[in-house]
């Protein structure tokens, strides 16, 4: 089984948003945040504490959607060792 994990975020494209929706997300508010969070960055804060909150949120969003071998990924195999 192979590690494939992006240096960035991919860009995503979701062609229908008349797609119904999954756990109360609907498509059309997937397209919408994906397009938001795509464009933050360090300077989208005005200070460190609330970068420093945000980047806590996103730490809390990837565990809860990547799976336990993309979590293997990222943590073990992506280290180098001396």
């Amino acid at each position: 089984m192979s590690c494939n994990l992006p240096h960035h975020l991919p860009a995503i494209t979701i062609s229908s948003a008349s797609m119904p929706a999954t756990n109360g997300f609907h498509i059309s508010s997937l397209e919408s945040y994906l397009q938001t969070v795509g464009n933050v960055n360090q300077s989208s804060f005005p200070d460190d504490g609330e970068r420093s909150k945000a980047l806590l949120a996103a730490y809390a969003l990837v565990s809860r959607l990547e799976s336990p071998w993309e979590t293997v990924c990222r943590v073990a195999m992506t280290q180098v060792i001396i």
